[in-house]
């Protein structure tokens, strides 16, 4: 073998190693990011698909990943990014939506997984976006709950727009309308959005009568008890009754006490009552408990004399006689027992110390 042979042998050994040098770097950062993008997508769908079931299955939302893993609703390993990062959840009931949050700090990782997701809501970052680069390092993505995800129907609408302007109605035929404030499923009919009634849904501040005892109440109630609880964890509700039930601190508010009461509609209207005339029925002001009263009740009584004798007085029904004093008779001879009355309802009708109908004891409890 010459000389020129063997020279030329090792500059294509040297010139192989320069390539590979410089391209391996490249293929591995390439099956890097892949694996992030993919990693990070799939995990998402986990955590979401484990919201649904939760809230399916107890009829409330969970409050964090860590729930999620110490319930059993997903593998703890499903919290890792692949990168160091994990995720974190919030779900609010009032909109109807999930938001999924993550960290990534490769800046190539972060184009990919913002490009990454065609059929589903898109990840935006929660900072700027400078050259490229997410400045918080942060990713949210937002996923609609249906209303029949939060009633027991697992029934998933995904790659649907959520925004507050329509989209491209030549593309999409649904949409999750947002500019209420509340995600509303649309539906293009060919000329105009319209909104799809998916039912089943209970509105928060709802009241409910639960037959059973006050420690099986289903999850997302509380019971009408006049409790105080928490502004913050009880937020949806509050933002619906606020004070009107009560408070003792600028951090709580108390739920109705219905213990022992009936719910009365709340105004007044006035309508004729047959041989009584028109009557107004009027109920006090909301969250207002108002006593317990009956109908005035008039009588009368008389004699066929001059005096309430037991000869001569007249009585039935509640009243009886009462208090009979004899004395003499100065117009006349012999004498005359005067008599006194009672009225007592009982002789007639049930009593007791309240105005009632017929009735049966439950618990009420109100949806938060």
């Amino acid at each position: 073998m010459g000389m020129n042979t063997i020279l030329m042998l090792i500059a294509g050994i040297v010139m192989s190693t320069m390539v590979a040098t410089q391209v391996a770097p490249s293929i591995v950062e390439g099956v890097k990011v892949k694996k992030t993008q993919v990693q990070t997508i799939n995990n998402q769908e986990v955590i979401f698909e484990a919201i649904k079931r939760y809230t399916t299955m107890k009829q409330v939302a969970p409050t964090s990943i860590t729930q999620l893993i110490s319930e059993n609703y997903i593998d703890s390993k499903v919290n890792d990014n692949g990168f160091g990062g994990t995720y974190s959840i919030n779900v609010d009931k009032a909109l109807g939506v999930a938001t999924i949050t993550t960290t990534i700090e490769d800046p190539k990782v972060q184009e990919a997984f913002l490009n990454s997701f065609t059929s589903m809501s898109k990840p935006t970052c929660t900072g700027t976006i400078v050259d490229g680069v997410c400045s918080s390092n942060e990713f949210k993505t937002t996923f609609v709950i249906p209303n029949e995800v939060m009633h027991g129907n697992a029934l998933l609408m995904t790659g649907i727009p959520i925004q507050a302007t329509p989209p491209d109605s030549n593309i999409n035929k649904y949409w999750y309308d947002t500019s209420s404030g509340k995600a509303t499923l649309k539906l293009y009919d060919g000329t105009n959005w319209i909104k799809l009634d998916l039912g089943g849904s209970v509105s928060i501040g709802s009241i409910e009568t639960f037959a059973g005892v006050a420690a099986k109440i289903p999850e997302g109630y509380l019971l009408c008890n006049g409790q105080e609880v928490s502004r913050t964890t009880y937020k949806d509700l509050f933002d619906v009754i606020g004070t009107t039930y009560g408070s003792t601190s600028g951090i709580t508010f108390k739920v109705p006490d219905l213990r022992g009461k009936f719910i009365r509609g709340n105004g007044s209207t006035t309508f004729n009552s047959g041989g009584y005339g028109n009557i107004t029925h009027s109920s006090a002001g909301l969250g207002v408990t108002q006593g317990d009263a009956i109908r005035n009740i008039i009588g009368s009584t008389g004699t066929n004399g001059r005096w309430l004798d037991s000869a001569s007085v007249m009585m039935d029904g509640a009243f009886a006689n009462a208090n009979r004093i004899v004395m003499p008779n100065v117009l006349g001879s012999g004498s005359l027992t005067l008599t006194g009355f009672t009225f007592d309802t009982s002789r007639v009708v049930p009593t007791a110390n309240e105005n009632r109908p017929i009735n049966m004891a439950m618990n009420y409890i109100i949806k938060y």
